[in-house]
């Protein structure tokens, strides 16, 4: 997972509210081809089985962290570039694509 996002979030060649714009396009499209029977792997492993074991708990929010910082690292890229002026669009921006994978950018 980790290579994919990075594979799209660090692609400079394009600007980052773009990039966030490709992997929400890749997952709206990837969640429809499978009819929406998959879900998130991240999300499914947490919630079947993150309370069965600490060192479990520690790899998912590991994952979680690596996620986030990626995703915290272009916002703060497009916020520097201008393209967002206010820091609480961050936070609605990092709740809405994690949690529902629904961002208007």
């Amino acid at each position: 997972m980790q290579k994919f996002l990075r594979s799209i979030l660090a692609d400079k060649s394009l600007p980052p509210l773009e990039r966030i714009r490709r992997l929400n396009k890749w997952f709206k499209n990837s969640f429809q081809s499978n009819k929406y029977t998959l879900g998130c792997p991240v999300g499914n492993f947490a919630q079947e089985m993150g309370d069965t074991s600490k060192v479990f708990q520690a790899k998912i929010k590991t994952s979680i962290d690596i996620i986030v910082k990626y995703f915290s690292d272009v916002l703060r890229e497009a916020q520097d570039l201008g393209h967002l002026s206010n820091p609480l669009i961050q936070i609605r921006l990092h709740g809405s694509f994690l949690t529902a994978g629904r961002v208007r950018l």
